[in-house]
């Protein structure tokens, strides 16, 4: 369960102001969007019109026409391609500033990895990378970018296109990018624990896990490990057998 923070200055607010002048429903209608199972605390995610629309008793139609409506207002960016909705200060009014160590900046940097490279992800990272900590590697892509300790192209690794898995949705290699990032992030600032020297392993051990068990697999596995804070990878390379370790 998450719960969503309702300021009482939020009625004598800028986005306050807004979200009253579009009527009862567009009320509803935005805090949907802030406190929705679909969405986060730093209020960037994945949102399907549809879904959102039989949650709320409304035609998708009517559901778009809000967000437009909001969109005028500069409260939420919306991503109709990639079907990606942004909540514009959600991370500051939800999450705030976050201090080096803070357990929550693993949690953050995850949930934006979850959200596919694209224009708003881009403007989301420039206006809070600072005050989320967010890794470097989910920044914008540079144009002739090469492989480094702290930075993982692994969508230009000779990879062998694994199967799809039926019934679920399409995940992309900038998706397995971005979660691969955040535990390369983990390792640099545990040095003590986890040597430089070995990234590089790391990052040929996820190409491994690629081309062996498709882009979710990997991505559900290197999710366990950083939770395990198994930064080597070596469970997540037990559990299919790859190799004797």
């Amino acid at each position: 369960m998450r719960f969503t923070k309702l300021s009482s200055n939020f009625w004598n607010s800028k986005a306050g102001r807004a979200v009253r002048t579009s009527g009862p429903q567009g009320f509803a209608i935005y805090w949907y969007l802030r406190s929705s199972d679909h969405g986060n605390y730093i209020g960037i995610y994945k949102l399907n019109l549809d879904y959102a629309a039989i949650d709320l008793g409304i035609t998708s139609e009517v559901m778009m026409q809000y967000i437009k409506e909001f969109e005028d207002a500069s409260l939420v960016s919306y991503d109709p391609e990639n079907e990606i909705i942004w909540i514009i200060d959600q991370a500051e009014v939800q999450v705030g500033e976050l201090k080096k160590g803070d357990k929550k900046i693993i949690g953050v940097n995850k949930d934006v990895a979850a959200i596919e490279r694209s224009k708003i992800r881009d403007e989301f990272f420039n206006k809070y990378r600072q005050l989320l900590k967010l890794c470097d590697t989910l920044g914008p892509a540079q144009p002739g970018a090469s492989l480094t300790s702290d930075d993982l192209r692994i969508r230009n690794l000779d990879f062998q296109p694994a199967p799809p898995t039926v019934g679920l949705p399409n995940m992309s290699d900038n998706y397995l990018d971005g979660v691969l990032s955040v535990l390369l992030s983990m390792r640099k600032e545990d040095r003590k624990n986890y040597p430089e020297v070995r990234d590089m392993c790391v990052k040929e051990d996820a190409v491994t896990l690629r081309k062996k068990v498709g882009i979710r697999c990997t991505v559900d596995l290197i999710h366990e490990a950083i939770a395990a804070r198994d930064l080597n990878l070596v469970d997540a390379l037990k559990s299919i057998s790859l190799r004797d370790i």
